[in-house]
């Protein structure tokens, strides 16, 4: 249908809705979906505004006013001048926007020292969290389309994981592997794992009864092909909102064990955590002095992260749930 708007050849072109393009009209109704929940919404854009601040801090670090580099000796040797003052810095506009959050440690800025935190936490969770995601969803999709005496073993041993508390489960195997950062990455998949393994299998017992799965072994496909091409790519909807959610979880274990002291950086040339500035004003004594800038701001930048993942993992699931399209 066209509509004339006073030339030949000028007019709009209105595409009835029948005739659009099957794509557009899924990407279009998923987005209205995402959007009709207005919290999941706003976990998306905190999740997103994240992700753009620690991209931005990997490729161009020098926005948060350090030279080169964004490590912790950088933000010292750029800001240590400051100690003229006789405390830590308090939030407020008078020495410039670094100092909006007040000073920590050396009477470092806390807000670019956040901003510049986020990329390890970031970075450390999104490996933490994909690992997990692929071998528990390799384990538990395997381990349901089996069935039988393989599906009881294999998931008995994914109980003795889940059994054990996670956060001192992981600690026990960082000490046996032994505490350096990679480690500790190998430690948390370990323990997270299960719960995609769990996952999987209960999609993938439902999954081996399709009719398409039994077409397919009818047309002389194996166990194995089946497996890959017809069971794994279609247990992606409850994975994928396992994984936005773990995010918070996996930011929220690194920070911990950094509170903690049972992973401290070798260096200053190490990039600063969110979990190591609450410790560090734990431990100076910040607590008793009236400076609550100090680990009150880093705790909310940690709780929001973590809050907005869940949020948008509740999004996720409202698009990829059939029963919640509606």
């Amino acid at each position: 249908m066209e509509e004339a708007t006073g030339g030949r050849n000028q007019g709009i072109v209105i595409i009835p809705r029948h005739q659009r393009n099957p794509k557009t009209q899924r990407i279009l109704y998923n987005m209205r979906i995402f959007t009709r929940n207005r919290i999941a919404f706003v976990g998306m854009l905190i999740v997103v505004g994240y992700a753009v601040i620690a991209i931005l801090d990997w490729i161009y670090p020098q926005y948060l006013g350090v030279k080169s580099d964004s490590t912790l000796g950088s933000f010292v040797s750029t800001y240590g001048g400051l100690r003229a003052f006789a405390y830590q810095t308090a939030p407020g506009f008078s020495n410039g926007w670094q100092y909006l959050l007040g000073g920590t440690e050396y009477n470092v800025p806390v807000l670019p020292l956040m901003m510049a935190a986020i990329k390890t936490d970031l970075f450390f969770a999104t490996v933490v969290v994909l690992g997990a995601a692929l071998l528990g969803t390799i384990y538990g999709a395997f381990s349901g389309f089996m069935g039988g005496g393989v599906d009881e073993i294999m998931m008995r041993i994914a109980d003795i994981f889940l059994s054990v508390p996670t956060l001192v489960f992981a600690i026990l195997i960082w000490i046996i592997l032994g505490a350096n950062f990679t480690n500790l990455v190998l430690a948390l998949v370990l323990v997270m794992w299960p719960f995609y393994a769990r996952i999987a299998r209960s999609s993938a017992l439902f999954l081996r009864h399709m009719n398409y799965i039994e077409a397919s072994t009818a047309l002389g496909s194996g166990r194995l092909r089946n497996l890959l091409i017809h069971v794994i790519p279609n247990l992606t909807s409850p994975i994928l909102v396992r994984f936005t959610m773990d995010l918070g979880n996996a930011v929220t274990i690194l920070a911990t064990l950094f509170f903690l002291g049972l992973y401290y950086r070798p260096t200053l040339l190490a990039p600063p955590e969110i979990g190591e500035m609450i410790s560090i004003a734990a431990t100076s004594g910040y607590v008793f002095t009236g400076q609550w800038w100090s680990y009150m701001f880093p705790g909310l930048f940690l709780l929001l992260f973590a809050v907005g993942a869940n949020l948008f993992g509740d999004g996720i699931r409202d698009i990829l749930d059939p029963r919640l399209r509606f």
